[in-house]
């Protein structure tokens, strides 16, 4: 027995880094300040990565510094990567450790390497903790404020998940504070904390010695903001309450005062058991009060205290109610709660907007406010109280939904009203709570004391005694809407019009057209003995969800026999049925068709029955006009077709596609096989109704063709249905549908079927028949040996091939033994690898076993049928040779693209799910380096061609060759040659950058060397340790380094190497940031990074506007001007860039969408967010310089405001003017002595430029002219000194010279 002996050597580092490593994992604490502390990092396979939060406890701790032989009874880990977060791989996820394993290794964990986390989730590890310590920030008192904790040196604050006041008795008690009545408040009620949130989901019994001993989240794991952060208070005083905005003492918005500030209580879960108890907490009355929500007394502002209240009625004082805890809510403004302690018993209450005193729209007074009643739950019961508490007639009062008196405003006081009749007023009813509802004002009730009676009459009939029905109400006559819609309305209808009624129909869909105007009616349910329409129960008139198309009809008098016709056949016993109703003939639709519809039509028109068949899919030919009738069924015993079930007339969900055709006696149905070459084959064909038609393949098999060739008199015990129309595709109707065989039917109109002419199918689905079908012949094709190539299949007399779908190595034993061929080894590849074949697809989804003698005992879809292209045609190789591999395109011969043999080609390996264990392989099985290889994707050593022969490769890295390892199966791909892999078994330790296009040394698009060729860098979570990195790297200052997205130093071409750059800083070289694999990304050259390690300062103007306090913000950067992006705009930016540029700044605006014009150039800065306490705009936070996702339509302008009371008098505008004066003096005076005669011009002509706007203004001081004097000495470096359009043009400035008037119409 072997023994495995773990060896332990432990190395104590600069800086109090430990790293233990055993014989597999080593682990290490980094960036901790003792040696005892840090983020928690694992090696593997050479590379150090970290640790994922998820599931994490102590226990991890436990075995990590017991491993590394430090502290660890009281180790504690930690998640949300407080000591910074890690880059590289996540090697561990869901580690989960019972306390007793010797290394992190012997915990279980997911899969080396397989996580859904991020580095923001990295897990540290402290061996020996210090005492955690609490205090309270931000109270008025020692005994409040924001619950913080120190942990690893820093403050942080504690999230109110699952917050309850034990937490506080805790935290109490060990600040040796008072803690019996101690209280805690989420929702940041004490502001918002900074820092980490060390706590979360904290359940304390109450009885443990410090916070730490209560359950919790890991420490730093939580899902929680700032806006979360708890507080406590030890000594908390008693809760004051208020009424607020009423006209009286006794009522008005509840406000409670809790740690210095009022606020107001949510209405959620509102009853008036809330009202008896604040009432009597201020000694007021009590036993009729009302609590209202909705904000009734008007919105509060400041906190919103309590939600979920729940009173017994019996305390003392809110704070006694059961509620959330105090701050913790989720509600706004407008569902505060109102209180009325002494509420007017009775309630007012009046009828608006009608044509008399009797009626109109219901609204009730509250609160000194009329307000409406939403109509949820009406009934004519509420019309009855309300009429009566107004003294007027209510016997046959009616309440009506809709707003038919129109739409009232202000609120909507009450909501789900129910009364039961004998109520004195409305406020007896029961209701919800005052104000509270869910309604807008188009559900107003309104209530008629007094109606009149209802009218009906019937319009647009060809007689009187049917027509569209219309009631009368209002004042306007309107329709009645078919839902629900039976006989019965018909019966009250025509008694109570005096007409015939016994026989009367009720039709919907409009069938004697559409009406106008209102629709008074819907859901009307008769039972027939009503004296009229109203007496039927009914929706709230004007209550609905219908349209005109809908509309109901009547017939008093309907003919007894329905008219029944066939049109469009060829003789009097066959056509497309057609029924006449109202005078109006119409079709039928096909919905649960059966031929015993045909039975009683054609027994009623005195036709041949017995074979009688009937016909869906408008085989006739389409009708038009009324669709009357639907869901017909009949028993077949029935003497006309009034008589079988059927829907409403006129009533359907159809169109004339569905028309049902009748043939009262049809010919024999004949059959025929046709495009084969013999008797025995062909497609099958089906005549009926004078016409030939196919047969659709769906839910095909063979017993099918057993009944065709046993009809026809052929031979049939070994005959074969096809489906894919395999004898070429038929014409005309497709007759038949789901044909279903038992085999013993006498021809195949006894099969089950669907009705003759419906299907879902088009000719490409066409069945052929075989009686007599040959053995199949298989042959291997396009191979360089008769043991391999492109497996094809001969049916019918044609050559055809085999679908890849579900293939597996199976296949290829079977065809291989079949053809006598060796079998053992052979192989099945899918992908078309030895050429696309042609003609039919005979074979899909082959499942073979492996014991078959040949492929048709194999399981597979029916012969014909696939859903393939001939680029899925499977080939075979019944002797394969071993497999090669090379490498190509490279400048060594120790790299290059990665290239496979198999079956006599050379072909590539497709990148997805690429890493360097592929490397290590092939380096090892062709006798290279391997310990230091690479595998690169995204064909960094150009694209081959000719086949794809592998993905999804995955090896271990101890394979002897890349065909042991798992992958797809051989020619399978989703791929393409820019996804090939390459390799290099040698690769240079260090790797070369470069800038280019930049105007100096220092500055350029990154560009960096691999392969041997120069390749870019994509700006994807770019930040400017990246420049650090480079600049240092390349000897160049680094200080101030920047770098850039977007492309500003032009688009570079080739390669993209690198993408997700992560440098910390300290790095020597890229290659030590972590990074993507080479080669691997998702962009484009528009995206490449560019460096500065030598950046100018940022320079700022603002352009086109009237005068120099406004325009378009343009920034200075690389040479160029260029634009600023408004998204996450707000008015710090104007107040930085006002004051940056000497300009009025106290009510600055800055403005988006471009309006000062759009620029042009670069658009160089994005999502600027500043302070406003910022010296220049680059001080305030911004995406990377030249990234952004704008246009120029989005470009920033600046407008510089002064604030009032700070405006210069004339005298001061002046006397400044004169400082300038002063300075240009100086500035000629040097200039001339240095012999830059131009640079004095320009100074003198700006002067002049701003002195002449000191007439039209007293409010313009010499701010722009420093500013631009400022800017052109800042620029005199860079500018060539001979040539002052230079300068002019770096501020943004033209230089025109006339003979006449030189330098006079420079323009600003």
């Amino acid at each position: 027995m072997h023994r495995q002996v773990t060896v332990y050597a432990c190395v104590f580092a600069l800086g109090y880094l430990k790293e233990c490593f055993t014989s597999n994992i080593a682990v290490r604490l980094v960036e901790g300040t003792s040696e005892n502390e840090g983020r928690l990092e694992v090696n593997r396979l050479g590379s150090w990565g970290t640790v994922c939060d998820n599931n994490l406890n102590d226990k991890l701790a436990v075995v990590v510094c017991r491993s590394l032989g430090l502290p660890w009874a009281t180790a504690e880990a930690y998640g949300g990567a407080v000591h910074g977060q890690g880059s590289g791989t996540i090697w561990l996820d869901n580690v989960y450790c019972i306390g007793s394993e010797s290394n992190i290794g012997e915990c279980s964990h997911r899969p080396w390497g397989f996580n859904n986390c991020n580095h923001g989730e990295d897990v540290s590890i402290n061996c020996l903790p210090n005492d955690t310590a609490v205090r309270l920030v931000g109270g008025t008192t020692e005994y409040d404020g924001r619950l913080e904790i120190y942990k690893l040196g820093r403050w942080g604050t504690v999230c109110d998940n699952n917050l309850n006041h034990n937490l506080s008795v805790v935290v109490c008690r060990t600040l040796g504070l008072p803690w019996a009545t101690s209280e805690a408040y989420g929702g940041a009620v004490f502001g918002r904390g900074s820092g980490t949130i060390w706590l979360d989901n904290v359940n304390c019994i109450g009885s443990e010695s410090k916070i730490e001993e209560c359950s919790h989240s890991p420490w730093g794991s939580n899902n929680c903001n700032h806006g979360d952060d708890i507080s406590i208070n030890c000594l908390p005083n008693n809760t004051f309450v208020r009424l607020v905005g009423g006209t009286t003492e006794y009522e008005g918005r509840l406000e409670v005062y809790r740690s210095g500030k009022w606020g107001t209580v949510c209405d959620d879960g509102l009853n008036d058991t809330l009202s008896v108890v604040v009432c009597r907490s201020l000694g007021l009355p009590w036993n009729a009060s009302k609590a209202y929500g909705s904000a009734a007394s008007g919105q509060g502002t400041g906190p919103i205290w309590l939600d979920d209240v729940k009173c017994l009625g019996s305390e003392t004082g809110i704070e006694e109610c059961s509620h959330n805890p105090w701050g913790s809510h989720n509600c706004n403004h407008g569902e505060d709660v109102s209180i009325s302690c002494f509420p007017s018993t009775d309630i007012a209450v009046r009828l608006v907007g009608g044509t008399s005193e009797n009626e109109g729209r219901l609204e009730v007074n509250r609160l000194g406010r009329w307000g409406t009643v939403c109509d949820n739950n009406l009934n004519d019961k509420l019309a009855v109280v309300v009429c009566r508490s107004l003294g007027l007639p209510w016997a046959t009062s009616e309440a009506y939904g809709n707003a038919v008196h129109g739409q009232g405003s202000g609120a909507i006081w009450l909501y789900n009203v129910n009364c039961i009749g004998s109520e004195s007023n409305i406020a007896e009813c029961s209701y919800s709570p005052w104000g509270s509802n869910n309604c807008n004002h188009g559900d107003d009730i309104s209530i008629n004391c007094l109606p009149n009676n209802t009218f009906v009459r019937l319009v647009g009939g060809t007689t009187e005694y049917e027509g569209r029905l219309e009631v009368y109400k209002f004042g306007k006559w309107g329709t009645v809407c078919d839902d629900g819609l039976n006989d019965t309305l018909s019966v009250v209808v025509c008694r109570s019009l005096g007409l015939p009624w016994n026989a009367s129909k009720a039709y919907g869909s409009a069938a004697s057209g559409q009406g106008i105007g209102p629709i008074w009616l819907d859901d009307v349910k008769c039972l027939g003995s009503e004296t009229g329409i109203d007496k039927c129960s009914h929706s709230p008139w004007g209550s609905h969800n219908c349209n005109h198309g809908e509309d109901v009809s009547i017939s008093c008098f309907p003919s007894t026999d329905i008219a029944v016709r066939l049109v469009g056949g060829t003789s009097e016993n066959e056509g497309r049925l057609e029924v006449n109703r109202l005078g109006r003939w119409g079709t039928v639709c096909d919905n649960n068709l059966n031929d015993k519809l045909a039975v009683v039509v054609c027994r009623s028109l005195g036709l041949p029955w017995a074979t009688s068949e009937a016909y869906g899919n408008a085989v006739h030919g389409q009708g038009s006009g009324a669709i009357w009738l639907y869901n017909v069924n009949c028993i077949g015993s029935e003497s006309n077709i009034a008589e079988c079930s059927y829907s409403p007339w006129g009533s359907n969900n159809c169109n004339h596609g569905d028309d049902i055709s009748i043939n009262c006696l049809p010919n024999n149905t004949f059959v025929r096989l046709v495009g084969g070459t013999t008797e025995y084959e062909g497609r099958l064909e089906v005549y009926k109704f004078g016409k030939w038609g196919t047969v659709c393949d769906d839910g095909l098999n063979d017993t099918l063709s057993v009944v065709v060739c046993r009809s026809l008199g052929l031979p049939w015990a070994t005959s074969e249905a096809y489906g894919g129309a395999v004898h070429g595709q038929g014409s005309g109707t497709i007759w038949l549908d789901d044909v279903y065989c038992i085999g013993s039917e006498s021809n195949i109109g006894e099969c089950s079927h669907s009705p003759w002419g419906s299907y879902d199918c088009n000719h490409g689905e066409d069945v052929s028949i075989n009686c007599l079908p040959n053995d199949t012949a298989v042959r291997l094709v396009g191979g360089t040996t008769e043991y391999e190539g492109r497996l094809e299949i001969y049916k019918l007399g044609r050559w055809g091939t085999v679908c890849d779908n579900n293939l597996n190595h199976n296949l290829s034993v079977v065809v291989c033994r079949s053809l006598g061929l060796p079998w053992a080894t052979s192989e099945a590849y899918g992908g078309a690898v030895f050429g696309r074949g042609s003609g039919t697809i005979w074979l899909d989804n082959v499942n073979c076993i492996g014991s078959e003698s040949k492929i048709e005992e194999c399981s597979h879809s029916p012969w014909g049928s696939n859903n393939c292209n001939h680029g899925d045609d499977i080939s075979i190789n019944c002797l394969p040779n071993n497999t090669f591999v090379r490498l190509v395109g490279g400048t060594t011969k120790y790299e290059g693209r990665l290239e496979v043999y198999r079956s006599g080609k050379w072909g590539t390996v497709c990148d997805d799910g690429l890493n360097d264990t592929l490397s290590v392989v092939v380096c090892r099985s062709l006798g290279l380096p391997w310990n230091a290889s690479k595998a690169y994707g995204s064909a960094a050593s150009g694209q081959g061609t000719g086949p794809i022969w592998l993905d999804d490769v995955k090896c271990l890295g101890s394979e002897t060759g890349i065909d042991k390892c798992s992958h797809s199966p051989w020619g399978s791909h989703n791929c393409n040659h820019g996804e090939v892999v390459s390799i290099s078994c040698f690769p240079s330790t260090d790797i070369a950058v470069r800038l280019v296009g930049g105007t100096t040394e220092y500055e350029g698009r990154l560009e960096v060397n691999r392969l041997g060729r120069w390749g870019t860098v994509c700006d994807n979570n770019l930040n400017d340790k990246l420049a650090v990195v480079v600049c240092r790297s390349l000897g160049l200052p680094w200080a101030t380094s920047e770098a850039y997205g977007g492309a500003v130093f032009g688009r570079g071409s080739g390669t993209i190497w690198l993408d997700n750059v992560n440098c910390i800083g300290s790095e020597s070289k890229i290659e030590e940031c972590s990074h993507s694999p080479w080669g691997s990304n998702n962009c484009n050259h528009g995206d490449d990074i560019s460096i500065n390690c030598l950046p100018n300062n940022t320079f700022i103007r603002l352009v086109g506007g009237t005068t120099e306090y406004e325009g378009r913000l343009e920034v200075y950067k690389f040479g160029k001007w260029g634009t600023v992006c408004d998204d996450g705009l707000n008015d710090t930016l104007s107040v930085v860039v006002c004051r940056s540029l000497g300009l009025p700044w106290g009510a600055s605006k800055a403005y988006s969408d471009a309006s000062y014009g759009q620029g042009s150039g670069p658009i160089l800065l994005d999502d600027v967010k500043c302070t406003g306490s910022e010296s220049r705009i680059e001080d305030c936070s911004h995406s990377p310089w030249g990234s952004h996702n704008c246009g120029h339509g989005e470009d920033v302008s600046i407008k510089c405001v002064q604030s009032r009371g700070d405006t210069p008098g004339r005298v001061e505008a002046k006397q400044e003017w004169m400082y300038g004066a002063n300075a240009i003096i100086l500035i000629s005076v040097l200039s001339i002595l240095l012999g830059l005669t131009w640079l004095t011009i320009a100074v003198f002509v700006v002067y002049k430029k701003r002195r002449s706007n000191l007439h039209q203004s007293n409010t313009h001081g010499t701010q722009g002219f420093q500013l631009e004097v400022q800017s052109l000495t800042q620029h005199n470096d860079d500018a060539d000194q001979t040539n002052p359009e230079n300068v002019y043009s770096a501020l943004g400035m033209t230089c025109q010279e006339s003979s006449e008037t030189p330098y006079e119409e420079l323009k600003i």
